[in-house]
């Protein structure tokens, strides 16, 4: 069973621990629960304490009346609480974006870890106001497999392929979810790059994107990489935006491993 933290407006977050050592504090990505990141917890436990979240709205998680960014950083402050000393933030796609989005609000985390943030560089074309409309509309009367077929074809999955994922049970079952989604990675507003958001983070940030993976990830990121003050990025040889975790937990653990040293020689952790 996983366990719970309460945030700051009563909302039941849930979340599964597993490991010992330093914390991570992990986030999965749209149309996902805990389960998303369930592989590379597992993957870094032998030598981190990990904290896989189910976001507000998925999973064993409950939800609040109303959907903003603020109650999503709320969940995480509550994590923090529970992870202590300053854990580590991992964010996977629109988790990625949760994770900038927290990391920005001065959050009292270690470092940041974002694996493909879904924001197009600023001189992309605006996202299609009627993709959006097409998504929410179907959301708004229950048509959850229409809603999410919609929203992988906008983003490039062949139609097939659309179609069979559109079956999965998890992902019907997050898929009330995918409004605060589209609000989280400002689809609404374009889908552009958040540069001030992303210039106030002020802990070491890794970015990481896969070399298999659409090119506007990788223009993302390197445009994250001169942004943020602390910021390194890496390209993933044979990675793709489903974050295989035998390719991310290796570079994840090195860079977390590296800040732990670096805090202990400065005396702060």
């Amino acid at each position: 069973m996983p366990e719970q933290v309460i945030s700051r407006d009563g909302t039941l977050i849930a979340f599964e621990r597993s490991g010992s050592g330093p914390a991570i504090i992990l986030i999965s990505g749209i149309l996902s629960d805990r389960s998303g990141v369930a592989a590379l917890s597992k993957a870094l436990s032998d030598h981190f304490t990990t904290f896989a979240v189910d976001r507000r709205g998925r999973g064993d998680s409950g939800d609040g009346a109303s959907y903003s960014v603020t109650r999503e950083i709320e969940d995480i402050t509550a994590m923090i609480v529970t992870a202590g000393s300053r854990p580590a933030l991992f964010g996977h796609s629109s988790g990625a974006a949760l994770a900038l989005h927290a990391a920005a609000n001065g959050l009292p985390i270690g470092s940041l870890i974002l694996y493909e943030p879904p924001f197009s560089p600023e001189d992309a074309p605006k996202v299609e106001d009627s993709y959006v409309a097409e998504v929410r509309g179907h959301l708004n009367v229950g048509r959850h497999a229409a809603a999410i077929k919609a929203f992988l074809a906008a983003s490039g999955v062949p139609d097939e392929m659309a179609a069979a994922m559109a079956t999965d049970n998890a992902r019907l079952r997050a898929a009330p979810s995918m409004s605060n989604d589209l609000d989280l990675m400002g689809i609404s507003t374009g889908g552009r790059l958040p540069v001030e958001i992303a210039r106030r983070v002020a802990v070491p940030t890794l970015i990481l994107t896969g070399d298999q993976s659409p090119e506007f990830f990788g223009a993302t990121a390197e445009r994250l990489g001169q942004l943020i003050p602390d910021a390194r990025v890496a390209v993933l040889t044979g990675a793709d935006h489903s974050a295989a975790p035998e390719i991310v937990a290796p570079a994840v653990a090195t860079f977390l491993i590296e800040m732990h040293q670096d805090r202990v020689r400065r005396g702060s952790g």
